[in-house]
């Protein structure tokens, strides 16, 4: 990797194991990276969404 350039970097959402953008990252008690949607439908009892889940 020349200087300049830099490696990108996706966190994992622990609950449905998709990437999250950065930009759209929220975190979670435990301080991860997490879908908001993801999120949410872990607090519902519901199962999450794939991705971000944006319509």
């Amino acid at each position: 990797m020349s200087q300049g350039q830099s490696a990108a970097y996706s966190p994992i959402c622990p609950l449905c194991r998709e990437p999250i953008r950065l930009e759209d990252a929220k975190t979670d008690e435990d301080g991860q990276a997490i879908h908001e949607n993801c999120y949410l439908a872990s607090l519902k009892g519901t199962a999450p969404t794939t991705g971000s889940g944006s319509n």
